[in-house]
């Protein structure tokens, strides 16, 4: 893994790397103390990582390294805001696309659509209609 625009301390390319699930998005993170924001998009077999108007290149490898535990492997889907869940709309198995709803919640007296931030394959769901959930809380993984 590389970086086209070295700058000294590119040490956040490889924590946004790691955001492969986060491609077509803009991406907040901490790394070592210090936030980032960074947009990530797929151009064939590379990630193009821009900040601060400075673009960087990072070349995804084909390696196999075996698969990541269950728990460590597929993106989670979180809930946005605290209240209860209302309504699952996918089951495990399921294939979403992007900005598919997921779930239906309850806050407030407003009712909030969970929606799919990136295609994939439904894992596991971790909540149940009439569920009391936090902000931020794991509703389904998806890989």
């Amino acid at each position: 893994m590389g970086s086209s625009n070295k700058t000294g301390n590119d040490d956040w390319v490889m924590a946004a790397a790691a955001q492969e699930a986060a491609v077509g998005r803009r991406i907040s993170f901490r790394y070592d103390g210090t936030e980032y924001d960074v947009e990530v998009e797929r151009r064939g077999d590379t990630l193009l990582l821009t900040r601060n108007g400075k673009e960087h290149v990072v070349e995804l490898l084909e390696k196999e390294h075996g698969r990541l535990p269950a728990e460590l492997s597929g993106r989670k889907e979180k809930a946005p805001i605290t209240g209860t869940m209302r309504e699952i709309l996918v089951s495990v198995g399921d294939t979403v696309e992007v900005d598919q709803v997921l779930f239906v919640m309850e806050a407030m007296k407003m009712y909030i659509e969970v929606y799919a931030a990136a295609p994939g394959t439904v894992q596991k769901i971790m909540v149940k209609p009439g569920d009391r959930v936090k902000n931020g809380q794991v509703l389904a993984r998806i890989r």
